[in-house]
């Protein structure tokens, strides 16, 4: 058994584009895509790495909120003295910190390297399209 290199040149311009994306098939694996998680649905990949502390739970969901909605992580500084002082009572917030130093390493050493791996995963496992403008031209070899 021996394998041949084919090269296929692949032409298409806008319209082609155009009709390809109004395709059932396509319209139907778009659609698909809504179901996407964000970083906030991380609870079981949370239970998955064993987070044995409270306190480690709380602040990747401090530094996971501030990075979904774009919150600058300056204000976490002020955010873990007000979570401190009014939730007295909590000995999760009496001892809760998660300053911006701390929330920037949990952003780029957990969260990130979380949702690396998820996006790696989705692009092996699904199918999916590239647009591009104007006029493309590829070669594939099989």
């Amino acid at each position: 058994m021996h394998s041949a290199r084919h090269a296929i040149k692949i032409l298409c311009d806008k319209s082609e584009i155009q009709k390809h994306s109004s395709g059932k098939q396509h319209t139907k694996l778009v659609k698909s895509l809504h179901t996407h998680k964000t970083l906030t649905d991380m609870t079981s990949y949370m239970e998955k790495i064993s987070l044995n502390n409270k306190f480690k739970t709380v602040e990747i969901r401090i530094a996971t909120y501030a990075a979904e909605h774009n919150i600058s992580f300056n204000t976490l500084n002020h955010l873990s003295e007000i979570i401190r002082i009014s939730f007295d009572d909590s000995e999760i917030a009496k001892n809760f910190t998660c300053s911006r130093t701390k929330a920037t390493a949990i952003v780029n050493n957990v969260l990130g390297q979380y949702s690396f791996k998820n996006s790696i995963n989705l692009l092996q496992t699904n199918k999916f399209s590239l647009i591009a403008d104007s006029f493309i031209q590829l070669n594939i070899w099989i």
